[in-house]
């Protein structure tokens, strides 16, 4: 017994180990495949999500109806929650019968409405859910206008509920006895308090697709399975009324298994598609899904398109073919859709999805499937056909050809109601051009005032700098803002470098739906010190200049409902840079206080402008002023170059500031640089100096110093070379080297060889002399011409001239025996020519003979 006992347990103990490792196994699975999932989960929701991704916002109001569930009201609570509307279904009844509506839209699924039958649809006492505060009956309540037509897969309209006009405030009529009355779904005065609630200023999204089947771009929302695909199973579109920031939440393009996607309930008894789906919530979110007491199956909503349209009411495919302009909707219950207050689609009813189309090219509205029978009737088997109505349009929507005028604006505005608790769905498109809020940012350089000769290059650098900018929000810094951006008449999407806009001359940043009514906006631009700023706002809509001043920071402005209806808010702010100028002052002064009529000449080259480097510099060869008068540049040894005498000044005007210039004083015989004064920071012995434009004067003193030089003048014997002369005298004269005049206002020196044979004139200033001798030594001759020298760089100043005399030919003294014989030698000379001159003379008259 003890070892079967053992046995047993030893048995059982294997097999407890066991068990815990097939546990252990499965634990593991089972976190691994979590793991999986979640991360496939991941993988396929990586989705672009709500305010910054949606092509179009078009204003929108959505109204909410309360439901028991919206209430805490159980005194409704009767045949399986079917009535839940019983409350706001009295209050109809009551609006209704006091203004002797002739058509009452009443909510709830009245599918069963007496059990789990029909019946109520054949027994008007039972299919009329107004059972509070003892009520039993609703107002004119009509089986056509409340429940779905039996034909046509229950899609089929009813038309002709609404008036087909809006009032002058836009709004929707209801038909009475006596005329129209505003509808009261669409009235936020009723829709309050405990009847519903009224949001306003919501923007409604659409996003710009291909749409399927068509190589065009549409403007879409596609909830549930309404209608895009773009060839992808179980994907859709998400609206979602976000209470805390009183916005209206949006993504696109999500999968199924998304968690802010809300799915139907099928119907309370599933008379709806057969299995639940996502659908068309606004005031549900993910947390709702498929929960009867929480899903909002009653609420409308406004949408309002302003648009423009092409002369021909068409436009082009991807590739280039042309295809009608075109507006369509797909979805349920209660639709009806009016062009410029005038009604176009009329879709009410209490129907499944159905569909309609608005040609522009043809100028016709269609409705699929329409109820051809009596509004007041009972019977859901009326037959159907297809609705089509010509389009109508004020005549200045045309111009003298009878084309639609492309300048004229038109709205589009679409009421939509879900009242029928089976299912919801909405799909809308179009491929129109929408008139979309726009706020436009500007951006432009003004280089007036720029001198001329740089102006050229100046504005092809100053084209090429970026301004940066900075956008605010209701007080709030924007930051990654997609934007379309406008450069060289090429507009393409671009998007904000964190919270930075980078712009340049002439671009502009054409932000789309970003600021909507009631914003408060504010434009900063980043300081460049090589502008002054000035701004302006304009409110291009209604013509109006709000704002303009200096600096680089615009007031706040609000974005405001327009004075004119169909037209989108369209603000334009400009920001103006204009390019800081400055001068540059060029004064030339002597060191020695000396009074000179000479010239001098300086050679100006730009070697940046306004910070930019440029590729090689630029010789000045523009405009200047000496003491207020325009001059023109000269040339002077292959440069241009200004010139200015001791004590002028010469101002070159408008150079943009943070330009880098580099000055050169041209080599002038007789003068150096002693010092240059540039702008306050001195440097000595630079004939070319490097500087900034930085202020409005910049100030450069060019101080000159004069060279005085030398004249060595060596008296040395003509056939003795080695022996030198004293005593001879010479007188210098200071001339014009053309014209060889003397110079009267040099003092006329003398200067006489000493033992060694020099004479020296020294301090003499640069330029020609001219030399002579007006003394020669004892026993010899004077020389007979003057020298003419050049005191120059060349010889740095000294000049050393050595100047040869010959001594005087002796003639014997009278009476000396040397004389007689000269004499007597002169005598006999003479007599012989006498002799043969006779001789030949005579021979030559012998020979005439």
């Amino acid at each position: 017994m003890y070892v079967y006992s053992k046995m047993n347990f030893l048995r059982n103990n294997e097999k407890m180990k066991y068990l815990k490792q097939i546990l252990s196994l499965v634990i593991i699975i089972f976190i691994c495949t979590s793991m999986i999932s979640v991360k496939a989960y991941e993988n396929t929701n990586n989705i672009q999500s709500s305010q910054g991704n949606a092509d179009f916002l078009a204003e929108s109001t959505f109204f909410d109806y309360y439901g028991k569930y919206q209430t805490s009201d159980t005194s409704d609570d009767r045949d399986n929650d079917h009535y839940s509307f019983e409350k706001f279904n009295s209050k109809i009844s009551k609006y209704a019968k006091e203004n002797k509506i002739l058509y009452p839209l009443y909510f709830g699924d009245f599918n069963g409405a007496a059990g789990d039958s029909n019946h109520p649809e054949y027994n008007r006492d039972y299919g009329q859910p107004l059972y509070y505060n003892g009520k039993t009956n609703a107002y004119r309540f009509y089986w056509a206008i409340n429940r779905a037509n039996r034909n046509d897969n229950y899609s089929a309209s009813i038309q002709g509920i609404v008036n087909d006009t809006l009032d002058e405030d836009g709004d929707i009529l209801q038909k009475t006895d006596n005329g129209t009355i505003k509808m009261m779904y669409f009235n936020k005065d009723i829709i309050q308090g405990d009847v519903g609630n009224t949001v306003t200023d919501m923007k409604f999204p659409f996003k710009r697709r291909i749409k399927d089947g068509t190589n065009s771009m549409y403007y879409m929302f596609s909830s549930g399975k309404s209608g895009y695909k773009s060839n992808r199973n179980n994907i859709t579109d998400i609206v979602s009324i976000n209470r805390n920031t009183n916005h209206l939440d949006y993504w696109f393009d999500v999968n199924d298994n998304y968690s802010e996607i809300v799915r139907d309930m099928n119907g309370v008894n599933g008379w709806g598609t057969g299995r639940n789906e996502p659908g068309f919530f606004p005031f549900n979110t993910g947390a709702d899904d498929s929960d009867v007491s929480k899903l909002h199956y009653g609420f409308g909503t406004k949408v309002e398109i302003p648009f423009l349209l092409n002369q021909d009411g068409m436009t082009t495919d991807v590739n280039g073919n042309k295809i009608p302009l075109q507006f369509n909707f797909k979805g349920d219950d209660d639709v009806w859709v009016f062009i410029d207050g005038k009604l176009v689609l009329d879709m009410g009813g209490d129907h499944s999805q159905t569909t309609g189309n608005i040609n522009f090219k043809d100028k016709k509205a269609t409705v699929d499937h329409a109820v051809q029978g009596s509004l007041k009737s009972d019977n859901l088997y009326q037959p159907t056909y297809t609705s089509v109505k010509n389009l109508s349009f004020s005549s200045d929507s045309f111009d003298n050809t009878g084309r639609y005028d492309e300048n004229k604006p038109h709205m589009l505005t679409l009421f939509y109601m879900q009242r029928g608790m089976v299912e919801s769905n909405l799909y809308i498109d179009f491929n129109f051009q929408p008139m979309k809020n726009k706020s436009l940012l500007e951006k432009q350089v003004d280089s007036s005032g720029v001198n001329k000769f740089l102006q050229s290059k100046t504005d092809e650098i100053a084209k090429n700098i970026d301004f940066r900018f900075n956008v605010y929000k209701n007080s709030r810094q924007q930051s990654y803002l997609k934007y379309l951006l406008t450069a060289n008449e090429i507009t393409k999407e671009n998007i904000m470098d964190g919270n930075v806009v980078t712009l340049k001359d002439k671009y502009v940043a054409e932000f789309d739906e970003v600021f909507n009514k009631n914003d408060n906006v504010q434009i900063k631009e980043i300081e460049d010190k090589r502008f002054s700023t000035k701004w302006s706002v304009r409110n291009l809509t209604d013509n109006i200049n709000l704002f303009s001043g200096n600096g680089v920071v615009t007031n706040q402005f609000t974005i405001k409902e327009n004075a004119t209806h169909y037209t989108s808010s369209i603000y334009h702010v400009k920001f103006i840079n204009s390019i800081q100028k400055g001068n540059i002052r060029i004064t030339k002064e002597l060191s020695d206080k000396n009074v000179t009529d000479d010239v001098f000449r300086f050679r100006i080259d730009i070697n940046s402008i306004l910070g930019v480097d440029l590729d090689k510099p630029i010789n000045y060869s523009g405009k200047y002023y000496v003491n207020g008068i325009e001059k023109n540049t000269s040339v002077y040894d292959g440069n241009y170059v200004i010139e200015i005498k001791v004590g002028e000044t010469a101002e070159i005007r408008g150079i943009p500031l943070q330009s880098k210039f580099t000055i050169t004083e041209l080599d002038k015989d007789g003068y150096e640089v002693d010092n240059v004064n540039n702008n306050g920071t001195i440097e000595d012995g630079k004939s070319s100096i490097t500087g900034f434009v930085e202020n409005d004067e910049n100030k450069i003193v060019y101080t000159n110093k004069l060279l005085k030089g030398r004249i060595e003048i060596t008296k040395v014997d003509t056939d003795d070379t080695s022996k030198m002369l004293k005593g001879a005298e010479f007188k210098i004269e200071k001339i014009n080297p053309d014209t060889k005049e003397k110079d009267e206002s040099f003092n006329v020196k003398n200067s006489v060889t000493e033992d060694n044979g020099k004479a020296v004139f020294d301090n003499l200033l640069y330029g020609y002399y001219r030399i002579t001798e007006v003394k020669s030594p004892e026993g010899y001759n004077l020389l007979n011409n003057p020298i003419e020298v050049n005191i120059n760089k060349n010889n740095n100043g000294i000049v050393k001239i050595t100047v040869q005399n010959s001594s005087k030919i002796q003639l014997p003294y009278t009476g000396a025996g040397g004389i007689k014989i000269f004499m007597l030698g002169s005598v006999i000379f003479i007599a012989t020519a006498v002799s043969i001159y006779i001789l030949w003379c005579k021979r030559k008259i012998k020979m005439r003979k």
